[in-house]
């Protein structure tokens, strides 16, 4: 059976579709009439979409085609959101049964208030039919062919798409040209700083990367640092002095700090270090001419290595030496799109093609440069009913690649960027998914001027503090907010209104340094599936701080919860992770939905292990005791069920011992992490890891001091 996705091409229409099949199912309860409309819909939109598949597998379809599978995705996308109403405000009625006489007359009036939702609905499925049969009366008014042009077999594969190979490229052609480098590299003991040249996407970040990787145990210190076409030259500076191993002196506030106190410290600290500098993607020389101002020319067998697209550039930053510029050869077309493909998806047949296009049209949320992480990505693809698979733990994607998705983007309206919040008035078109890149002050009439209740995805990046007004939003899945500049003194973010988001699936918050207000309550929520914060949390009641809305406890789809560890736990008397006491997180254990669960505290007893052993879907268990544990830690055999990576890290061990028939499904990974000084006094090795029959991977880091 086809998965019943949300994609670029295709629109909502196997999410909907599939939604219009449960609609029929007994549990709604439908109104005859509104049945039969259902079917009249299921019925006509599947024949649309097969459409839109066919014209998702042309190459070049007519015109009047495109302008057709536009209106229908568009179509798809009204038709879902209603629907998803609809089914969620019966679920909500039908979710709570009191009982006694209270109860009586609560079941006659949700009986009344659930005949009128149905009275409602099949008013809505009427007016629903009358734009479907809108939409196919114009497509047979205006159509000159009944078939969409065949496909073409002749592929012409965009160069752009290069840009994709990064390290898989290591396969194809990179062993000669990294010993070339590598050679090249040697010898003097003066600085040398050498540039790779190529138009773009031709792998010249891949070999300097390897070339990094290979010589990096040779250098004192060193860095990777990405300049990009728009530099922000303070950021790159303050990369570098934190890659090279600088560490500022205390009450030293680096967030004040001047570009020429950031030169200054490299400089100090570089000065007497053999280091190597890789500069990736250099686009205009004064970028570099700033650069190797903190980049001492001692005589220490230094190396820096540069890469650019523009040949002038390559040369000007290798003047004293210029055989030192390497020039990129281009792979054939064939070879970049098998790279492409299995860099991806694995392989060329490992995702079906509308995945392909929608999941790689989703990275266009991201800004350029931010290094995209694979499970933020996937629990943002889950949350709109899209999702890839894939083992690639974190990404950045290529300018030109970004490029060649925004402009995709733009033509499928799937996302639209905004990097000046001006350009928010001139938007035509409904806006299904909107990522913002602010900087410096936003005022709110400017969102007030565009249609956002339908959006889906909302993503902000940027130093901007602006929030848009949260009201303008109705049927929100995905809510993303990351500002990377903290405020001194801290800034009030208002996220009160976020409650009445009944469909929101995703809340990811990083704000350092501001205060984040949350409403007291978020069960109306209950969708929500994904919930992240970096920030410091004060609730809409009271001046609590660090406390979670205390009926978090009943969101019964959360299935990831990442926050800091001095957050007050729902029920625990005002008991912080950092001070974990007997019973303080059992009420954890109603996260039967929890997969994925990271703990930071500073002490852990024996029952707090059983308590965490009866988590029914955990998968991932992270474990990062601050102190000495004073009970023994026992992992039995009854706990754990599926539980397949763990980790565990402890300052000083005293006792943790695995029984046979513990954790049964643990076969991904075993990390400990753990101070052995003074065994003979907190205790001994960790034992019984003999049991873990899954077991393929051990990982141990034991330290002395």
């Amino acid at each position: 059976m086809e998965a019943a996705v949300v994609t670029a091409s295709h629109g909502a229409m196997g999410s909907l579709i599939a939604k219009l099949g449960d609609l029929l199912t007994a549990e709604y309860k439908l109104l005859k009439g509104a049945k039969g409309q259902i079917l009249f819909l299921k019925a006509e939109l599947e024949s649309m979409h097969v459409f839109l598949k066919k014209i998702s597998d042309t190459e070049q379809p007519d015109e009047q085609d495109k302008c057709w599978a536009k209106e229908v995705r568009e179509l798809s996308y009204d038709i879902e959101d209603s629907v998803s109403e609809f089914m969620l405000r019966v679920e909500h009625k039908s979710s709570y049964k009191p009982h006694g006489f209270m109860g009586f007359i609560n079941r006659s009036t949700k009986l009344l208030t659930t005949m009128n939702i149905r009275h409602d609905i099949a008013k809505e499925f009427e007016g629903l039919k009358v734009r479907v049969v809108e939409v196919r009366e114009r497509r047979m008014r205006y159509q000159q062919t009944n078939d969409v042009a065949p496909r073409t077999t002749n592929t012409t594969i965009d160069l752009r798409l290069l840009a994709m190979y990064a390290e898989a490229s290591g396969l194809v052609g990179m062993d000669g040209p990294t010993d070339e480098l590598i050679q090249l590299m040697g010898g003097e003991d003066e600085l040398m700083v050498l540039s790779i040249v190529g138009f773009g996407g031709l792998g010249k970040t891949t070999l300097a990367n390897e070339i990094y990787c290979k010589l990096q145990g040779e250098f004192q210190c060193r860095a990777f640092v990405s300049v990009s076409q728009k530099p922000n030259i303070r950021k790159l500076l303050r990369t570098m002095l934190s890659q090279v191993g600088f560490v500022a002196p205390m009450d030293t506030n680096m967030e004040i700090w001047e570009e020429t106190e950031f030169i200054s410290a490299l400089r100090k600290f570089l000065l007497k270090q053999r280091y190597l500098i890789v500069i990736d993607d250099i686009w205009e020389a004064f970028a570099w001419d700033i650069i190797r101002c903190a980049l001492p020319e001692s005589i220490n067998g230094s190396r820096v290595l540069i890469t650019t697209r523009i040949e002038t550039v390559a040369r000007g930053c290798c003047a004293k030496n210029i055989e030192c510029v390497y020039k990129m050869k281009a792979l054939s077309d064939q070879d970049s799109r098998s790279l492409f493909f299995k860099r991806i998806f694995g392989s060329e047949d490992g995702c079906p093609p509308y995945l392909k296009e929608t999941c790689m049209l989703y990275l266009g949320i991201y800004p350029e440069d931010y290094t995209i992480e694979k499970n933020d990505l996937t629990r943002r693809w889950i949350a709109e009913d899209t999702n890839c698979n894939g083992e690639v733990m974190s990404c950045k994607v290529h300018d030109m690649m970004l490029d060649l998705i925004l402009h995709k983007s733009q033509e499928e309206n799937f996302v639209t960027v905004i990097d000046d919040i001006q350009d928010m008035t001139g938007q035509q078109d409904k806006i299904h998914r909107l990522s913002l890149s602010l900087g410096g002050t936003v005022g709110d009439r400017v969102a007030g001027c565009v249609q956002l209740s339908q959006t889906r995805t909302l993503a902000i990046f940027g130093t901007s503090s602006y929030l848009p007004p949260f009201q303008l939003f109705k049927y929100l899945r995905v809510l993303g907010i990351e500002i990377t500049v903290q405020s001194y003194p801290p800034l009030l973010l208002d996220f009160t209104e976020i409650h009445h988001l009944f469909q929101l699936r995703y809340l990811k918050i990083v704000a350092k340094g501001h205060e984040v207000v949350l409403p007291s309550k978020i069960g109306s929520m209950q969708q929500l599936e994904t919930f992240e914060i970096n920030a410091t949390i004060k609730l809409s009641k009271g001046q609590s701080f660090r406390e979670l809305p205390s009926d978090i406890v009943h969101l019964s789809r959360l299935s990831h919860l990442i926050i800091p560890y001095d957050i007050i736990l729902p029920n625990g008397i005002d008991i912080p992770w950092t001070q974990v006491l007997k019973g303080s997180w059992r009420w954890i254990i109603q996260l039967h939905n929890l997969y994925d669960l990271h703990l930071f505290v500073k002490q852990v007893l024996e029952e707090d292990v059983g308590i965490l052993a009866q988590l029914p879907s955990v998968i991932n268990l992270e474990l990062f005791i601050k102190g000495t544990p004073e009970d023994k830690i026992i992992i039995h055999g009854s706990g754990f069920p599926v539980l397949k990576h763990f980790q565990f890290s402890c300052s000083r061990i005293s006792c943790l011992a695995f029984v046979a028939g513990a954790m049964p499904k643990l076969e991904i990974k075993l990390e400990l992490r753990f101070n052995a000084r003074g065994w003979d006094r907190y205790g001994a090795a960790p034992t019984g890891t003999e049991h873990l029959s899954s077991l393929r991977e051990i990982y141990v880091c034991i330290g002395g001091t």
